[in-house]
């Protein structure tokens, strides 16, 4: 399943990633993050992250919130997402 970061402003693609047809979608998410992060000019961050329900991990959640980047993943509501929507 392809994985592609993009500049929304823009529509330029900032890194990709093609995985195998067996991988499953949610496979290594944050340091696909990460590589878009670092393809970026230097003194440029990731501001904001959407992401689909395989985005959906307490590491990218966490990972959000420690660098001051506002976030949607899309999810079913439950228990443990709620503790997040009401930070």
């Amino acid at each position: 399943m392809p994985m592609v970061g993009h500049i929304a402003q823009t529509g330029q693609i900032v890194a990709t990633d093609f995985k195998a047809g067996n991988v499953s979608p949610n496979t290594d998410n944050l340091g696909f993050i990460k590589t878009c992060q670092d393809a970026l000019p230097k003194g440029t961050n990731i501001k904001k992250l959407r992401i689909d329900a395989a985005g959906y991990q307490a590491s990218i959640i966490d990972y959000c919130f420690e660098n001051d980047i506002e976030f949607s993943i899309r999810a079913k509501m439950c228990q443990s997402l709620k503790r997040y929507s009401c930070r």
